[in-house]
């Protein structure tokens, strides 16, 4: 798997070389305090963080496990899963996500929705897990980055 990053981008993306990742800029922030902020969001997403965090280095990386339930168009039902990662450095950190996939029966993967020549699959359902997939990930990331980049009303003069 690539994970492409060009710096300029918004948002992650999913593409036939990868997921790429993003960094994000957080001034005047040490990287323990931005990773203080990560964890706080981390332990707020889930009603049992502990299962979800997987790896855990103060100050420096925090890797955690999520999923969200979903209902298909014909009451079909299953879930999509994330890995995501956030190293940290001094005035940034960087997001990837890695084994996104959807679990419902068969289990598919990132990499299933594009076709040999590297187009997105014609198909519907192709194309809603495309979205999905995307719309996810970034969901995780702006409920992160949010949390990381606010100030507080006390910090307001």
């Amino acid at each position: 798997m690539s994970n492409l990053s060009n710096g300029q981008d918004k948002e992650i993306k999913i593409t036939p070389d990868g997921i790429n990742h993003l960094v994000i800029s957080v001034e005047n922030k040490s990287s323990m305090e931005i990773y203080d902020l990560a964890k706080g969001a981390v332990l707020k997403m889930f009603d049992n963080p502990k299962n979800n965090i997987k790896v855990d280095e103060a100050g420096k990386l925090l890797r955690f496990s999520g999923f969200r339930k979903f209902k298909g168009s014909l009451g079909s039902e299953g879930i999509y899963d994330y890995t995501c990662e956030l190293e940290f450095r001094d005035n940034r950190y960087k997001i990837s996500f890695y084994d996104v996939f959807l679990d419902k029966g068969i289990k598919r993967t990132y990499n299933d929705l594009f076709n040999k020549e590297g187009e997105l699959r014609k198909m519907e359902f192709y194309k809603t897990l495309h979205s999905n997939f995307t719309t996810m990930i970034n969901d995780v990331n702006d409920l992160l980055k949010n949390e990381i980049l606010k100030t507080s009303s006390d910090d307001k003069w």
